[in-house]
This record gives C-alpha cells, sequence and structure tokens, in this order.
C-alpha cells in the first residue's frame, strides 16, 4: 500500500500518502498548502488529559500526535482530523475539540500519522479488540479547517501544550469549518467491526 491522493478548495489543499510502517500499522503522510491570504486553523492537534507544568504552574494540554476520529460509514472508514458533531446521548466517547495548527499564508505543514491495524472506530478506543471480527474497509482521511479571517480571529486563543503554543477555538464557531476529504484509496485496511466496549467521554 503506497499511494497518494489529493483534494484541494480555493483556500487549502490536502495531499496524503497512505502506506505502512510496518505490517500492522497504517501510516498516512499528510500534507496541508496554505495558497488564500489568510492564516489556516487546521484541527489536527488532539488531546485528552491535561497537566501541570512544574516550572510554569501552568496547566497544559498533553497532544497526542497519533490520534483522529475514526468512524465508519456507508462508504467505508474515515479517519477524521476534524471536529466531529456527535450527540453526548449516544454514549460514545469523544474528544474535545481539538487545538489548531496555524499555517500562515503561502505556507505548508507536512507531518505523519500513524495508527494500529486493525482501525478502532471511536466507539471502541479503550483498545480492546475482537481479533475475530474484522472488516476490510474503504479508506478516506478528511481535514477540518477554519479560515482565519477577521472575524474569525476574534474567537481563536492561544493554548498552552505539551507541544508548544497551540490555537483553540470558541465551541460555538465551530460550524464554520471546512472539510477536505482524500479517498477512497485502492487498498482496503483492516477495521475492527465488534467494538467490545462504549465509552462516554468524562
Amino acid at each position: 500500500m503506497n499511494e497518494t491522493l489529493h483534494a484541494e478548495t480555493n483556500d487549502c489543499a490536502l495531499t496524503v500518502t497512505a502506506g505502512r510502517s510496518t505490517t500492522d500499522v497504517l501510516r498516512l503522510h499528510y500534507r496541508i498548502d496554505n495558497p488564500s491570504p489568510f492564516p489556516l486553523y487546521v484541527c489536527n492537534l488532539f488531546w485528552e488529559n491535561t497537566r501541570m507544568d512544574a516550572a510554569t504552574q501552568q496547566e497544559e494540554l498533553e497532544i497526542q500526535p497519533q490520534l483522529a476520529h475514526v468512524q465508519v460509514t456507508n462508504n467505508g472508514v474515515q479517519v477524521a482530523m476534524r471536529v466531529i458533531d456527535l450527540p453526548v446521548s449516544d454514549g460514545i466517547k469523544i474528544f474535545f475539540i481539538p487545538c489548531l495548527t496555524r499555517i500562515v499564508p503561502n505556507h505548508v505543514y507536512e507531518a505523519d500519522l500513524e495508527l494500529p491495524l486493525p482501525l478502532v472506530p471511536y466507539a471502541a478506543l479503550n483498545g480492546n479488540t475482537d481479533q475475530s471480527s474484522l472488516a476490510y474497509q474503504a479508506l478516506t482521511v478528511e481535514a477540518g479547517y477554519f479560515l482565519g479571517t477577521e472575524q474569525l480571529e476574534r474567537y481563536i486563543n492561544e493554548v498552552a501544550t505539551t507541544d508548544g503554543v497551540a490555537y483553540a477555538l470558541e465551541p460555538f464557531a465551530s460550524k464554520s469549518q471546512t472539510i477536505l476529504s482524500v479517498g477512497p484509496f485502492h487498498d482496503l485496511v483492516a477495521v475492527s467491526n465488534k467494538p467490545s466496549k462504549v465509552e462516554l467521554w468524562d
């Protein structure tokens, strides 16, 4: 598996190369180009916990660089670096709105996302999957971003993380997210289709 797909809007371009770093790890190398006259804020910095910095006595978000939403849809499996809108009543473990990477005009951001196989949908994030119950699904990758217009910048704040300064958006403004999607990729990927536990984020 080694395939590169591309999608773009007037404001943003997303290029993803899907491959394997080992037989049981899916490697997604993604590149985001900003051709617009405004900064882009990309929803790719997921976190689960916070910690206190002993030196500054400041609370920091613990960024998990190999984390993304995994979601099974009617068209296959989706790896999504974006704000996901799910009702809490579904009893699904979800992440907070991710922190944002800022890409200034005419610049590029590149990173790798490595996910263990089989992919585990977000309803089974405790990692206890049933290896006897797998499906092979077509893969798509999504990235959500915000265009840093003067109006939106009012609702963007700097936040301290374990990876340095990142950005956060006031939740009510998340509906202005634009989503770029690439896929499906040619090769199918293994997905656990029997979540063993449903957890509610708390």
